[in-house]
């Protein structure tokens, strides 16, 4: 029996994307841009190897993604260290 508890069924995927987030305190025009590759998509959110160390809840904006007309935010709900302090798995849910 799976344990898996996701809604939406999940696509893997490929694709290298740039997302941003927003400094917290800092005018919202100003963003911090990060490379990202997702790895899974779905309707609920995305899985993402990114370069980065974001902390659970973060917020995220993607831009481009296959099946979606807008850009899409989310949050970080899960983080997994790949073991190099240079490469991360995230999972972010959509808002």
């Amino acid at each position: 029996m799976s344990a898996e508890k996701r809604k939406y069924p999940r696509t893997r995927i490929s694709e290298s994307t740039i997302y941003h987030t927003r400094e917290s305190g800092i005018d919202s025009a100003d963003r911090t841009h990060y490379m990202g590759t997702i790895t899974n998509i779905s309707l609920g959110g995305v899985g993402m190897q990114v370069g980065f160390a974001h902390e659970l809840n973060d917020e995220l904006w993607l831009e481009g993604l296959e099946g979606f007309s807008e850009k899409r935010s989310g949050k970080i709900k899960w983080s997994i260290d790949l073991g190099d302090e240079e490469h991360y798995e995230v999972g972010i849910q959509f808002d």
